[in-house]
């Protein structure tokens, strides 16, 4: 009896651990495209995800994005700047809606890192700017972006990832770093 019951304990506490550890499978990453990696924002429904670490709606921008910026990012995005990492993962994707001073949308673009192989010379960023409109600006390997984003972690300039300057989880609006 006493080994029936220790048994199914440990089989309880295994499933128990189990069902803690879950996760839902990670979508399917979009081709390096921009109509695939659009189609993916939309329906990840990317207007909902959070902002990145320490920045607020609107917040001031540099060119050549806008006036104004509102960057979200994803779940991949957003844990590896908590956890201070200097590298984004494979599927971290920041979204920048470029408004213009007035708050009226002028562009969105994207950062996307994609497959290792596709552009590793860079990171295997995909980079990408559409209009409102849904015209594509921009698209793929893109020089201006390449160099301007170079003096980022990563790529990233929004946040230099030093975990000793990593931002708190939630609350503080700080300045984003422009360089």
């Amino acid at each position: 009896m006493r080994m029936a019951l220790g048994t199914g304990l440990v089989i309880w506490l295994a499933a128990v651990a189990t069902a803690a550890a879950w996760r839902p499978p990670a979508p399917q990453l979009p081709d390096p495209d921009a109509q695939s990696v659009w189609a993916f924002l939309e329906q990840q429904d990317y207007e909902s995800w959070e902002l990145f670490p320490g920045t607020t709606p609107y917040h001031p921008g540099p060119e050549p994005h806008g006036a104004l910026l509102t960057t979200r990012v994803n779940d991949l995005a957003l844990d590896a700047v908590r956890a201070g990492d200097d590298h984004m993962p494979v599927g971290a994707m920041i979204v920048k809606e470029n408004y213009a001073a007035d708050r009226s949308l002028e562009a969105v673009t994207v950062m996307f890192k994609t497959r290792p192989g596709y552009d590793p010379d860079h990171h295997d960023w995909f980079w990408m700017k559409r209009a409102p409109d849904g015209a594509i600006g921009a698209q793929g390997r893109v020089d201006t972006c390449i160099n301007c984003h170079d003096s980022g972690t990563d790529y990233v300039r929004e946040w230099d990832f030093a975990p000793a300057q990593a931002p708190p989880a939630t609350g503080v609006s700080i300045t984003p770093v422009i360089r």
